[in-house]
């Protein structure tokens, strides 16, 4: 028999035997690839998962101290109202010994001019000058009011920002704690305003309006530039704080009901 016949026929007698055997080491090898694949989707699955838990955890513990944070300055914020309040209870307290002693005489001789406002008398206690004090029955304020204005004493009281009671443009500034100028942004027209200037003459407003300036708005908070044309402003009185945020100020506009008496 020819030799190349007889090693075909041997080749096509193994192929059955061979091809079980191939077949299973292939699914051998793709069964020992699909659990590596497996066991890594696994462990990277786990893997994410973990992270998310510890990212998840990190969040928790930044909102929780965000919580904390707000809830400081909060106590804060009260207890330096409270302060603020008691002290300018006393200021006010003060002051108002103060007027009763040098007006009663009818000498004066306490008073002491303002260095720009020569028609502003001022009183000097403790060392602070002030110009008088302002109630407001309605929200149960009574704040003595500094001659002229800083942040430092802002923390005590309000202050004068310009102009004065006799030429009808006076405007005050406050923190706006709540036992200070913070109720401003819940008055409304129609309200009282009272002002005792050191020299006894007591000066009786009334809340016209109350409007929203932007801190750049000196000019208008002043002079009302919707009124530029006239020498003097229309408001005899404006008190104004910020708002909260601190982005935009509270204007309370006020005018003169009566002459003041005293």
């Amino acid at each position: 028999m020819n030799i190349r016949v007889l090693l075909n026929t041997l080749f096509d007698l193994m192929i059955p035997c061979m091809i079980p055997s191939a077949r299973s080491e292939q699914w051998g090898i793709l069964r020992t690839r699909n659990r590596r694949k497996q066991r890594g989707g696994e462990e990277s699955d786990s893997m994410e998962q973990k992270r998310k838990a510890r990212s998840g955890k990190l969040w928790i513990w930044i909102g929780i101290l965000l919580l904390a944070a707000a809830a400081a300055l909060t106590v804060y914020n009260v207890a330096d109202s409270a302060r603020a309040g008691r002290q300018a209870k006393e200021r006010a307290d003060a002051l108002e010994h103060w007027i009763d002693e040098n007006t009663a005489s009818g000498s004066y001789s306490g008073f002491r001019k303002h260095a720009e406002e020569e028609s502003l008398p001022t009183a000097e206690i403790d060392g602070e000058l002030y110009i008088g004090i302002i109630e407001i029955p309605e929200k149960g304020l009574r704040l003595p009011v500094y001659s002229d204005w800083n942040y430092e004493r802002l923390r005590y009281a309000p202050c004068r920002f310009t102009g004065s009671c006799s030429g009808k443009d006076l405007v005050i500034c406050g923190h706006n704690f709540d036992s200070q100028f913070g109720p401003l942004r819940s008055i409304e027209p129609g309200a009282e305003v009272h002002f005792t200037a050191v020299d006894g003459k007591v000066y009786h407003y009334i809340v016209e309006t109350r409007e929203t300036l932007m801190p750049t708005d000196v000019g208008r908070m002043i002079e009302n530039e919707e009124n530029s044309d006239q020498k003097a402003a229309i408001w005899d009185l404006t008190l104004f704080t910020c708002n909260l945020g601190g982005q935009t100020r509270c204007a309370v506009r006020c005018i003169l009901s009566t002459e003041p008496v005293g």
